[in-house]
């Protein structure tokens, strides 16, 4: 089972603050796009929504630094009045660059309700890093959504070894670490050197053409970390 980081977006308490920036295609009233952001838990449609009004509606997050999103979770409220009627979204990285789209009828597979929402899970297969991601829903009318959380997938990570000596291959260079002196510094060198893509490391020609993979001979063994949590 994968395992995910907690909640990446902050408690927004507007559009900017208190880190990233929200951005939607519109809103109704007073239901801000960050509503969608702000971790509320009061399920009030007026004050803890955003309410995107008008067809085609979209809702962004930009996170100040690159992030690889593998999980989205949207708590849609609950309407009746037949105005919430979207039946796809699709997710953007970078505005142009489409991730994955996904059927309101196959989500409602895994749907989680309750009195109060609907809990929609997007599982996003992700390696690349964006800095912000864009949600674009179908709908003709309006979109009522309480809140939006991303979460980041907990990859392995890799390293290599050698007559004890571990090596790491981050950015396609080999780097010896050394004999890390416990358990708690080993941990350490997988989580600041480790890679997540083992093959990408090994693989990937540099300018010249050439592998890292070529440069290793049959006596380095890869060890990998799995995430605790």
């Amino acid at each position: 089972m994968t395992k995910y980081t907690d909640n990446l977006i902050p408690a927004m308490t507007s559009d900017t603050t208190p880190l990233g920036t929200v951005s939607a295609s519109n809103y109704w009233g007073s239901r801000y796009p960050w509503h969608a952001f702000n971790h509320g838990m009061t399920y009030d449609i007026e004050t803890d929504t955003w309410t995107g009004n008008g067809a085609g509606a979209w809702i962004s997050y930009a996170f100040s630094n690159l992030a690889r999103i593998n999980k989205i979770e949207i708590f849609n409220a609950i309407v009746t009045n037949g105005n919430d009627n979207w039946s796809h979204v699709s997710v953007y990285g970078d505005d142009t660059n489409l991730i994955a789209s996904f059927s309101r009828t196959d989500l409602s597979l895994t749907k989680i309700q309750t009195s109060q929402y609907i809990l929609y899970t997007l599982e996003l297969d992700n390696l690349i890093k964006y800095k912000k991601y864009t949600l674009k829903f179908d709908n003709t009318t309006f979109t009522y959504i309480y809140e939006i959380k991303m979460y980041s997938a907990l990859l392995n990570k890799y390293l290599i070894r050698q007559n004890n000596q571990y090596y790491s291959i981050k950015n396609s260079m080999l780097t010896e670490l050394g004999i890390p002196a416990d358990d708690t510094q080993k941990e350490e060198w997988f989580n600041t050197y480790g890679v997540d893509g083992l093959k990408e490391a090994l693989l990937t020609p540099d300018e010249n053409g050439n592998k890292l993979i070529d440069a290793l001979d049959d006596k380095f063994e890869v060890r990998m970390m799995v995430p605790k949590s």
